[in-house]
This record gives C-alpha cells, sequence and structure tokens, in this order.
C-alpha cells in the first residue's frame, strides 16, 4: 500500500489514532519563530492538527496553506478549520514545480 493510499484510508479515524500532546506541539510552533503576517506552507498537514496554532501565530493578516497528498486527510481538515486565511491543496509537494526550485 503507497502513503496516499494508506492515509486516505484511515483519514477519519487519524486522530483518534494519533497522540498529539498541547505541550509539543506549543514547543514546536514556538520553535519556528512565526510572526503576524507570515505566510506558511503547512506539508504534510494531515487533518490540520496544527493549523489552530499556526493561525494563532501569522493571525488574520497571515496565511496557511494547508498541503496534502491525500485528500480524505484535507476534507478532514476542511471540516475542522474554518479560518478565513487558510487555502488547501491536494498535491505531493515532491511533485511541484517550486518545489523542486526550492531544493538545491
Amino acid at each position: 500500500m503507497q502513503d496516499k493510499e494508506f492515509f486516505n484510508e484511515v483519514a477519519e479515524k487519524w486522530d483518534t489514532m494519533c497522540c498529539h500532546p498541547r505541550e509539543k506541539v506549543d514547543h514546536v510552533i514556538e520553535s519556528i519563530g512565526l510572526t503576524e503576517g507570515e505566510k506558511v506552507l503547512d506539508i504534510g498537514s494531515g487533518t490540520g492538527i496544527v493549523i489552530p496554532y499556526l493561525e494563532k501565530k501569522v493571525g488574520k493578516s497571515g496565511s496557511i496553506t494547508a498541503l496534502d497528498i491525500a485528500g480524505n486527510m484535507i476534507q478532514v481538515s476542511k471540516r475542522k478549520n474554518k479560518y478565513l486565511n487558510l487555502n488547501f491543496q491536494v498535491a505531493d509537494f515532491w511533485n511541484m514545480r517550486a518545489a523542486k526550485a526550492m531544493i538545491v
């Protein structure tokens, strides 16, 4: 089974399968050093666990793009996250032309 197939299959139950301790997520988000107004590309966004944390940092003047290879993961995230500055994209980062240009 390929990654895309696996994550599409488990998307509806993913949040109950995995543990995302608030302290851990807070630490990671704080370590990034995001500020208000920044643009964020959340690669492998899944069910959008970190989106509320990101939105809190970038505020309404920033933007977030949630990118995931599994469309079902994005569908779960869309139901959970309703921020006006949030866009969703189903794509494989490694197959995106812009992604290839960023890897040098």
